[in-house]
C-alpha cells in the first residue's frame, strides 16, 4: 500500500506551516491539519508525520486514501514533531528530536511542560457502543506547553512554576 509521506512534493519545514502536499503557506497554525500515517494494520507510526492544509483538495486526498492517517491536535505528537513546541528548536531533525537527554537517545529524560488551563481540569462523558453499563468519562490530555531541553533564546515556551 502506498504511502502519502513517501510522495510529498514538499518536506515538513521549520515551523510545521507549509502543507506537504500542495506547498500552501501560511503563519496561522490553524489553517493546518497535523497527520499521523498508520501502517497496513491502522497502527500508528510515530515519525511518518504528513502536514496538510485546510484546502478541500488536500482534505480529499487524505479521506480517499487507502491508508489511514490519523488527525492529531497541534500540541499533541511526540518529541520532535510537537507542533507548537518543537518548531524552531535546533534538536530537532526533521520530526524526530535529537536531545541528549531524551530517553530514547539514552538520557534520563527530558521534562515537558503541560498547559494548565480550565478545560483540561474538566472531565468529560459520553456514551459509546461499548460501554453497556453507561457513561464513559475522561479528562482531555492538556497540550504540552513547554520543553526543558529548548535552548535559553528558544525557553519562551517553558514555565517552571
Amino acid at each position: 500500500m502506498r504511502r502519502l509521506t513517501d510522495t510529498v512534493l514538499h518536506p515538513i519545514n521549520e515551523t510545521f506551516k507549509k502543507c506537504q502536499l500542495c506547498g500552501y503557506e501560511s503563519d496561522d497554525i490553524c489553517e493546518f491539519r497535523f497527520h499521523q500515517e498508520c501502517d497496513e494494520n491502522d497502527n500508528k507510526e510515530p515519525y511518518n508525520i504528513l502536514i496538510t492544509c485546510n484546502q478541500h483538495a488536500c482534505f480529499q486526498k487524505i479521506e480517499q486514501h487507502e491508508r489511514l492517517y490519523v488527525e492529531l491536535a497541534w500540541s499533541n505528537g511526540e518529541p520532535g514533531h510537537f507542533s507548537l513546541l518543537c518548531g524552531d528548536c535546533p534538536h530537532r531533525d526533521g520530526v524526530r528530536c535529537t536531545h541528549p537527554d531524551l530517553k530514547v537517545n539514552g538520557g534520563e529524560g527530558l521534562t515537558l511542560a503541560m498547559a494548565n488551563d480550565p478545560i483540561h481540569r474538566a472531565v468529560v462523558c459520553y456514551h459509546t457502543d461499548d460501554n453497556e453499563y453507561g457513561l464513559t468519562c475522561r479528562r482531555p490530555t492538556p497540550p504540552f506547553s513547554g520543553c526543558a531541553g529548548l535552548p535559553e533564546e528558544h525557553s519562551r515556551h517553558f514555565n517552571n512554576e
